[in-house]
């Protein structure tokens, strides 16, 4: 299903789903650990929404698929001449008068900067993984230059020293690199 046109984030009434980590979400050095991916980047579009239902016909999850203009990279080569895409864990109901959030997620808005901290599936998709994987820098259209320019650089340090001190003991064995990886050669 595409994304609800003339749809305002801000619209949405939230709503909170059940999810849980096996880790502190807060600590840096842990969540860039357990991500293949990790970058700045901008928000351009939210493209589409799937939906997945129980046996009895309730609804068990919303991904909606995101495009991103990766800024920088601070843990691993995304291609940075094109908009990247993935699946968010999250995302407005088939009624579009709410939205489904995992714990500790919400519904990225276009024109928003954020630290992505993403993995890479067996198909070389990239999802996030979670509460703690996609973190507020702000945006340019409510922050002066200088206010902007001095988050970005903050978070900046702050997540590639967080990579320089990484904590890996969560991140899975098998890894895939994402169709968007720089060195990727397909199949």
């Amino acid at each position: 299903m595409e994304f609800p046109k003339n749809t305002k984030i801000a619209d949405f009434q939230l709503v909170e789903s059940i999810g849980q980590t096996a880790f502190d979400t807060s600590d840096k050095r842990l969540t860039v650990g357990f991500a293949d991916y990790v970058f700045i980047g901008t928000v351009v579009s939210l493209d589409k929404v799937k939906y997945t239902y129980e046996e009895d016909g309730e609804l068990d999850n919303v991904r909606t698929l995101i495009s991103v203009r990766v800024e920088e990279n601070i843990k691993g080569q995304l291609v940075k001449d094109k908009a990247i895409q993935f699946w968010y864990r999250g995302g407005p109901t088939k009624q579009t008068d709410a939205a489904a959030e995992s714990a500790g997620l919400f519904l990225p808005n276009p024109g928003t900067t954020y630290v992505f901290q993403i993995l890479a599936d067996k198909d070389n998709e990239l999802i996030n993984p979670g509460a703690g994987s996609i973190i507020t820098v702000g945006s340019r259209e409510k922050l002066t230059d200088e206010e902007f320019g001095k988050k970005y650089e903050s978070m900046r340090l702050a997540y590639i020293e967080a990579y320089k001190n990484e904590d890996t003991t969560y991140h899975r064995k098998e890894y895939y690199p994402s169709r968007y990886d720089v060195n990727y050669k397909g199949e």
